[in-house]
Order: C-alpha cells, then structure tokens, then sequence
C-alpha cells in the first residue's frame, strides 16, 4: 500500500493565530492557567509536527511508525479540543475554536492523504484519519456551541483564496436582533456620541453638506479610523452602531484569513481582498465601512525588536498605499487594537482618529446590568434593586464588559438550577467558581497617554 501526502506540513497550525494567542499570554499576567494555554499550544504544535514526520514516507511512513503516531494522536486530538475551548473561555474576542477550523479547510482535509491501491472505506486505522477526526469533532463543538458560532451575523461574500489555499475572506455585516441601531445604544460613550455622529456619520448620511463644510472649514470626513483599548470593551460593537446609524454597508477584512506561509502570498491576499472592496464601493452610492479587526496583526512595527521579518515588512508597505487611498476609492476604514503601541509609526501618522475605549466606570456597569437583567424575566427585579446594582457595580470594576455580560448569563443559570429569580449573591456564586481576570488599563494605553482615556463605554 502507498500513501502520498500533500505539501501542507503544517495542517491545521495557523501561524498568525498562534502568534495572536502566544501575544494575549505573553501581555496576561501569569496565571496556571494561562502558564498552562502556552504549554498546551506549544505540545500541540510539537505533536502535529512530530505526527506529520512519522507519517512522511521518507520517515518510514504510517505502517513502521504506526504505534507512535497513535499514541501522539491520542494526546493530541483530545489536548486541541481541550485547548480551543479554554482559549475562547479565558480569551473570547480571539475566536479561537472557529478560526482553527477555519485552518482545517475541509477539501485540504479530505486531500490531506491519498490512498491508492486500496478502497478508503477499508482502512481502519485511525492515524490515517486524524485531520478529518479533527475537524469534525471541532465543526462539531462549533455547532453544539451557540455562542461561539460566526459573530455578529457576519456572512461571507466576495470570498477569494489565496496562494496558499487559504480564504481571504470579505464578510458583510449583517445586523443581528441584538445588534446596536444607534450610538445611543452605547453605554458610557456620552463624551464622544456628539464628535462621532458630527465628523463620521454627518458626512455618511449628507455627503453634499460635507463637502461644503469642508469649503468652509476645511473639515474632513476621517476616512482612517482607529478604535483601541482591551479587549471586550466594544470597539466592533462601535462600529457596528457606525454602521447601523449611517445606514451604511460595513464588511470585514478578516486579518487571519488573509495570512499567508507563501513567499509573497499574503500581500498578494491583502490585494485581492482590497480589489473586491473596490468593486464592491463603486456600485455603492454611500461611502462602504471597512472594519480591520486585530489591526496590530498585519501592521506592527517594521524596525527594532518587533520586526517579524522581511514578508512582514511588505505587508506593511502594500496596506499603507491601500489605507491611504481607500477615501478616494468610497471606502472609509475603521480599525481596532488592543496593542497601539504596537503599531508602525508611519500607519499611526495616517490615523485621522483615534479613540480609546476602556474599561467602564460605576455608572456604566449598571447601566450595562440593567440593560442585560431587563432581557429576561427573571432578571427584572434584581434590575430595579439600586443598592443592589450599586454594589454590584463596584465589585465588577475593572472586568471587561463583555466578561460582565457573560457574568450575567452565568448567574441566570444559578438562578436556573433552583428554580428562582437571579439575586445579587449569584454574582458572588460566578466570580467564586470562573476564572476571571481584571483588565489593567495601563497595559493598553499609549507610553504617552497614560492619562488621557477619552472613552469609556460599551455598547450593552
């Protein structure tokens, strides 16, 4: 029997979404758990790397190393699942689950090896079908898991494949029942509301009044902007009330997608992905939205101890023309970072603004209790208990909102379980049991604006 495999030695491990994670660690403070998110990536990597050795003909193949392979598979098919779940519970925004199967790309699985002389259906040894085990037992989990399932009610179009086989992937926005239809959705964003609806969606919804304010004043719609803060305070949900208020069509460029281990082949995707914006803002008659989340990703700094390498250097030097052109191409481009600092100066020179969106105050986190509580029945009188919430809403400081709404969620469930209304000490019972971490502002801000923290909201 032989058994030919494709060029993908790596199937399955994502280098930008590995790089994404080991950064989150690396900038968390350093609990078992994270310590332990790190070991289990890195054996992970070690193990598929080692699997894919043995399994190389050259190496001896599946029938002189079978023994090892399987018992690295079953290390490896139970620690990954393992480790996606823990990811997405201790870092939600990273997307974890979805994205590695977003790696696995089901005609790669089913290509990944070819048997030849021998029906398929007749080989039983399951080392020979580990990625195809792989992927479905995680499609599967995605499946069963509503909440990690494709965000926001993004849904692909204009999707391309790069050189490399990968999805360099333009998603729409679609508003969900639970998508903000205003800026007055945004909790704690009182400061800004007024800045944001006069120089970003004035000149969304009256294009010839701009123009003409522009006459006068020389004010210009910032066709660059870029939100910034910790993570799950909001910055997406912003622009998605953007979006919702100027009545524009907003469509992601999915960062992760669009990477590439090719020579070249991520700019490449970078181009292409931009090319089918472009046709898609000349058919437009408003300004099109385009929402970079991660932006730190694909534009860190080109010099010193954060340069990546030389491919990272072009990716930098294809996006900045591109950024700086899109305005007069009908494309206005709205960003996102937990990592400002790590940014290339020339891409902060080119952003016309550049809000922080922090952690929320008292103030904030009951609103935001009271918005989610009011969402169901049994959470309407803890809603109305004010000395409640105000306690509440001090022992909650510094988590992030959407930490603080998954709490609620939690608490439900407590209140579920014994068949009663939610009450404050179901709070206490959520931050006992999870693993929560409070959010130090210090660590997201600018060296330089350590005390300047503009925003202060989230949209509940």
């Amino acid at each position: 029997m032989k058994i030919s495999h494709n060029n993908n030695i790596n199937f399955g491990y994502d280098k930008r979404l590995n790089q994404k994670l080991n950064n989150r660690i690396n900038n968390s403070e350093q609990t078992p758990t994270i310590k332990l998110i790190g070991e289990m990536n890195s054996t992970c990597n070690m193990a598929e790397s080692l699997i894919n050795q043995l399994e190389n003909p050259s190496n001896g193949g599946v029938d002189r190393n079978e023994e090892q392979i399987n018992i690295l598979l079953s290390y490896f098919l139970t620690t990954k699942r393992t480790l996606c779940h823990l990811v997405d519970r201790i870092f939600p925004d990273l997307n974890f689950l979805k994205r590695t199967i977003d790696t696995l790309d089901k005609e790669e699985v089913e290509r990944a090896i070819i048997y030849e002389n021998e029906p398929k259906e007749e080989i039983q040894k399951p080392c020979y079908k580990w990625r195809e085990i792989l992927f479905q037992s995680l499609t599967n989990d995605l499946d069963n898991k509503q909440a990690l399932s494709t965000p926001n009610g993004l849904s692909g179009v204009g999707v391309g494949v790069g050189e490399d086989g990968a999805q360099s992937s333009i998603t729409k926005f679609e508003p969900s029942s639970s998508s903000p239809k205003s800026l007055d959705d945004v909790v704690g964003l009182d400061k800004y509301r007024n800045k944001i609806r006069n120089f970003i969606i004035f000149p969304l919804e009256h294009p010839q009044e701009a123009k003409q304010r522009e006459i006068n004043y020389g004010i210009k719609i910032p066709g660059f902007s870029v939100f910034f803060g910790p993570p799950g305070c909001g910055k997406t949900m912003l622009a998605e009330a953007i979006a919702a208020e100027s009545g524009c069509e907003m469509y992601k460029l999915d960062l992760s997608q669009v990477g590439s281990t090719y020579v070249n082949g991520t700019v490449i995707n970078i181009a292409k992905a931009f090319g089918e914006l472009e046709e898609i803002a000349k058919k437009s008659d408003k300004p099109i939205l385009l929402f970079m989340d991660e932006l730190d990703s694909l534009l860190a700094k080109r010099d010193g101890s954060e340069s990546k390498s030389e491919e990272d250097n072009k990716v930098v030097n294809t996006l900045l023309p591109l950024i700086t052109g899109a305005q007069d191409k009908n494309i206005l481009i709205i960003g996102a970072t937990n990592m400002f600092d790590s940014l290339d100066p020339a891409v902060i020179r080119r952003i016309k603004f550049k809000p922080y969106i922090g952690l929320p105050n008292e103030n904030d986190i009951k609103k935001l209790l009271i918005k989610q509580l009011n969402t169901f029945k049994m959470g309407e009188n803890l809603a109305k208990n004010d000395e409640a919430l105000n306690r509440l809403s001090k022992t909650l400081l510094g988590y992030s909102p959407s930490n603080i709404v998954d709490m609620v969620s939690l608490a439900s469930e407590c209140a579920y379980y014994e068949e009663r209304e939610v009450l404050e000490k179901d709070f206490e019972t959520v931050l006992k049991e999870g693993v929560w971490q409070k959010i130090n502002e210090d660590d997201y801000l600018p060296q330089n604006k350590k005390e300047n923290k503009t925003i202060k909201g989230f949209l509940g």
